[in-house]
């Protein structure tokens, strides 16, 4: 066993250097090895981390800025229940360092066991939250919808399973239906969700994933 006085900084360390070769060399190709060679011992970096994806889920838990954009508008009073939830998903589409990042990951989408394990976090974490902000929509009647669970729960769904992970493989005409068919969606359940301010932070962050 690997024993370490002072493990917050070897972790911080192997955060550090992964971090900056997966954003260098992607995910898909940075190894366990080329992190060792960044002067870090192989004992070291096994005994705080099982693998690559486990280094990879931590470097995104502390880039990912959802709790404190929840915060941010659940704060703001000046915002209807449904311009909360849209300003929400405008501020996740422009976490500049957590798309690269997931960019540089794509064979971790393709992983069914990891797909699975997303979309249970995303269920449990966020459908909650999104609720809250159904609800406050429902009240002020910037929502119509006698449905706030199963609502919550498709909107985590276009934006954390379809958007967040499927749309890295998808070309541009589908990309283009697909929204559609959801405007549609949302607007059937009493929700214009997807306004043309919404649309183009959507156009936005497709093309800056494809220049990728």
């Amino acid at each position: 066993m690997v024993r370490n006085k002072y493990p917050e900084k070897t972790i911080e360390k192997i955060l550090e250097v992964s971090q900056k070769l997966f954003f260098e060399k992607g995910y898909d190709h940075t190894t366990m090895q080329d992190i060792v060679n960044q002067g870090l011992s192989k004992g070291v970096i096994y005994y705080h981390f099982k693998s690559k994806k486990e280094i990879f889920e931590k470097i995104m838990s502390n880039i990912d800025t959802t709790a404190q954009d929840f915060t941010q508008v659940m704060n703001d009073d000046s915002l209807s229940g449904l311009a909360k939830i849209q300003k929400l998903l405008e501020l996740t589409l422009k976490n500049e360092r957590k798309i690269e990042l997931m960019c540089s990951a794509k064979s971790l989408f393709t992983e069914p066991k990891i797909f699975g394990e997303i979309y249970l976090m995303n269920m449990k974490y966020q459908v909650p939250n999104i609720e809250i902000l159904v609800n406050i929509g429902i009240e002020d009647g910037s929502i119509q919808s006698d449905f706030p669970n199963e609502l919550s729960e498709l909107i985590v769904e276009f934006f954390s399973i379809w958007l967040g992970l499927q749309v890295y493989f998808i070309e541009a005409d589908k990309f283009q239906k697909k929204l559609s068919f959801y405007q549609k969606v949302f607007a059937s359940q009493g929700m214009a969700l997807l306004d043309d301010q919404l649309l183009n932070e959507l156009q936005y962050f497709y093309q800056k994933i494809k220049s990728r």
